[in-house]
């Protein structure tokens, strides 16, 4: 079964978004359905996490635009055209800090799963791939870097962060 590659970035971390590409398979099905959690483990109460999700877009691997409908609060349905893989793409605003949420700022980034994924719905066994690309940091910030990747993903992101702390008092 091939996996959903994911890849987050944080073009502008000060606006706390990440964006979100997702490579989806389609399977040559007209359409796909897509949705997100409404719960994360230890937190079982129903929470609202698509309040986050915007502009959500597709795309074919040729770059056509495809159709893209918001049937529920947390589901969106896409029309694949018959492709086999579609690109999906999207950002999450996040700027709650639980062990539940996403929270983006300048220096640190803390993603949860379940607030931030779309995925194939009704197919929670298919195996998920998450590459992560850290903003570019200020070189002359001495407090937090990006190191270099300690392993590079299919399209060359980071997966490993490395910062050093800072006393703030």
């Amino acid at each position: 079964m091939d996996p959903i590659r994911y890849t987050l970035s944080f073009p502008a971390p000060h606006t706390h978004y990440v964006h979100i590409r997702a490579e989806v398979p389609a399977a040559g099905r007209d359409s796909v359905e897509l949705s997100m959690a409404v719960w994360t483990p230890g937190s079982y109460l129903v929470r609202e996490f698509s309040r986050h999700v915007e502009s959500v877009t597709a795309e074919s691997p040729g770059g056509i635009a495809l159709r893209v409908e918001k049937t529920a609060k947390n589901r969106w349905r896409v029309a694949t055209g018959g492709a086999l893989m579609v690109i999906v793409s999207y950002r999450v605003y996040g700027r709650e800090m639980s062990v539940r949420t996403n929270w983006i700022e300048s220096d640190f980034a803390f993603v949860n799963g379940a607030p931030t994924f779309l995925t194939l719905a009704g197919e929670p066994r298919r195996p998920h791939e998450v590459s992560i690309v850290p903003a570019r940091m200020d070189p002359f910030d001495h407090g937090t870097r990006a190191s270099r990747p300690a392993k590079a993903g299919h399209d060359g992101a980071a997966y490993v962060l490395r910062t050093r702390l800072r006393h703030t008092g």
